[in-house]
């Protein structure tokens, strides 16, 4: 039970992270999707071998269904408000799946169902560059002709990659990247 943290008290440290920013045809979205991933974590990895009603009795305890309405609710807005010819970027912590949509449940994404639903809600309004980490390796995958690029970390890495950054470039015309080492 000590992995599980009280996320309602810990809401201002990052639910006030959810930002959204507008420039003449083109919105930045940055948010912490700590609800979507904790929604989508599998019952064995956090709660142990506790039954799906104690589960949701945790989630509840834990205020995370509440967050997860809060934020979807945020999103379904945001979303909502996009023009014609708007794009969209988004860029948040954990990537939605790191080699294949329909991959196993791991540490460096979240459950396919969350996966899924949001994908398909983020990609019907228009987004088509998701900019992540958390894997401490880069990595990018589509999801149809939507990227989804994760920068390693500055620090421990967790694989080939050596520590750097990504420059994020956005013009009239394109949205592009490029990772720098340091």
């Amino acid at each position: 039970m000590t992995r599980i943290l009280d996320l309602y008290a810990a809401q201002n440290q990052w639910l006030d992270e959810l930002l959204a920013e507008r420039r003449p045809g083109d919105r930045t979205i940055v948010f912490q999707h700590i609800p979507w991933f904790v929604q989508s974590l599998h019952e064995e990895e956090v709660y142990g071998n506790v039954g799906e009603g104690e589960r949701v009795k945790m989630l509840e305890k834990f205020r995370i269904l509440d967050l997860y309405a809060a934020q979807n609710q945020w999103l379904d807005e945001l979303l909502a408000e996009r023009r014609p010819g708007d794009r969209t970027i988004v860029f948040q912590h954990i990537p939605w799946f790191v080699q294949s949509l329909h991959e196993e449940e791991v540490y460096g994404n979240v459950g396919e169902g969350e996966r899924v639903k949001m994908l398909e809600k983020l990609y019907a309004a228009g987004v088509r560059h998701i900019y992540c980490g958390h894997l401490h390796h880069n990595n990018e995958v589509l999801y149809k002709d939507m990227r989804l690029i994760v920068t390693t970390a500055i620090g421990k890495q967790l694989g080939q990659d050596k520590s750097g950054y990504r420059i994020v470039q956005v013009t009239p015309d394109s949205v592009t990247d490029e990772y720098h080492k340091i």
